[in-house]
């Protein structure tokens, strides 16, 4: 199913599909969201959400310590702001310079919506906020002084770090991120808010993984990343490129990586945050995005079947990888195009099979086996069992369903999610 995005009379933004990092400025398209051309007021905001860039904010939402002890902190900020970007001709807000102050309340906004573009039109209506029997409109702010993202009740706030040269770098130019935390309220929509601590490790880690594939599936839908991808690695997606790599922090490294070789068993003593617990959920659903890839372009004639082959070989063995690049050099030379289309069906097919995953899952006794049923299940009832093989395959390296997972090892700090100010919501007196 491919998603049919309303964006032909749409609103122009410019977005990073690589941030400026080390020096380097960026990578900049231009794109057009869902909003009518028009629509959009300063900051920019719509009947959904606003952007505010926050002058002397020093701390992000969130609980904050106070005379009586902690309190919770909750838009709207109501300081200074630098002055609100307006749109331009024609109601468009790609007229604003990256280096104006102004610009990243735009990417913010432009980033947000152009991935709730993407996820609504996989789902086929709009995504309800958690929030919206307090907050008719989510903030979209960002402080300096602090080096995280999150996405809480009301809110998604966006820090900044500096880099080996001092640079500032702000998380509200890195799409990835902003897309993640996009994925966390997508989750929690389909799922319901949680009290952190009442569930299971496996939606813990669940929650971390599909955030990160939210943001990974929306990215391909940027023609630039799709073009660069393929024409920088001649359609062998198995290797370290900007598909790879989650939240580029510099120019060789990243928050997370989706090709890696964790798997479960390192957990069995105990784990200490569930982005580490989440590595093994992203690696197999990597696994299974390209050996997904690499089926299609079989059948499609693309690859011939010893190409296929190895390539299923390399991943378990990197001395044949020189090999299998120079095979999908040559098959890629022949049929580009057939490259691209057979990207955009398991881009899809992906999405799709990930919002069958959230529809099914009770978040309050889930498992790691659940996870792996649910997705079994979910390939044999829509393609009779199409994908059973390579799904088994890659649960069984990863010991997904099959390791114990020991307990948490230390109390959840400030770089947890699952047991951050996100989950946190205002008390009402009866």
């Amino acid at each position: 199913m491919r998603p049919t995005l309303r964006q032909r009379e749409g609103t122009r933004f410019r977005l990073y599909t690589h941030p400026p990092l080390d020096g380097e400025p960026g990578r900049l398209v231009t794109v057009r969201v869902s909003s009518p051309a028009g629509s959009l007021g300063p900051g920019p905001s719509d009947h959904r959400m606003y952007a505010v860039n926050p002058v002397g904010k020093e701390m992000p939402y969130g609980l904050v310590p106070g005379p009586i002890g902690e309190t919770l902190y909750l838009p709207p900020w109501d300081g200074p702001v630098v002055p609100p970007p307006r749109p331009g001709p024609g109601g468009h807000f790609d007229h604003i310079p990256p280096d104006d102050p102004a610009f990243a309340a735009v990417h913010l906004f432009g980033a947000v919506r152009f991935t709730l573009d993407v996820w609504e039109a996989y789902l086929g209506e709009e995504i309800p906020w958690h929030f919206q029997s307090d907050y008719e409109r989510l903030e979209l702010s960002m402080i300096e002084t602090w080096a995280n993202a999150h996405m809480g009740y009301g809110y998604l706030e966006t820090g900044a770090r500096r880099d080996e040269t001092g640079h500032l770098l702000p998380y509200a130019l890195n799409f990835d991120i902003i897309a993640h935390e996009i994925g966390h309220a997508i989750l929690v929509a389909m799922t319901g808010p949680f009290v952190p601590g009442t569930v299971p490790e496996a939606f813990e880690a669940f929650h971390e993984m599909s955030s990160d594939w939210v943001a990974l599936i929306a990215s391909l839908h940027f023609d630039s990343v799709i073009d660069e991808l393929l024409e920088n690695t001649s359609g062998n997606l198995d290797t370290f490129n900007r598909f790879s790599r989650f939240g580029e922090v510099s120019s060789s490294a990243q928050i997370r990586l989706a090709n890696n070789s964790r798997t479960l068993d390192e957990f069995t003593d105990g784990w200490e945050n569930e982005h580490q617990l989440a590595q093994p959920l992203i690696g197999a659903f990597f696994d299974i995005f390209v050996d997904t890839y690499h089926e299609i372009l079989l059948e499609m004639g693309a690859v011939p079947p010893a190409l296929e082959d190895l390539a299923d070989r390399a991943e378990r063995d990197s001395g044949l990888r020189p090999h299998v690049q120079r095979g999908f050099d040559r098959a890629y030379e022949r049929a580009p195009d057939a490259f691209r289309e057979a990207l955009e069906e398991v881009r899809d097919l992906s999405a799709e099979y990930l919002i069958a995953i959230w529809e099914r899952i009770e978040k309050e006794s889930f498992t790691f086996s659940d996870l792996r049923r649910i997705t079994v299940d979910i390939d044999r009832e829509r393609t009779g069992g199409r994908l059973s093989r390579l799904l088994d395959n890659s649960f069984l390296f990863r010991r997904i369903g099959q390791s114990r997972v020991g307990a948490r090892l230390r109390a959840p700090d400030e770089n947890s999610h699952a047991y951050s100010a996100r989950m946190l919501a205002p008390v009402r007196n009866q």
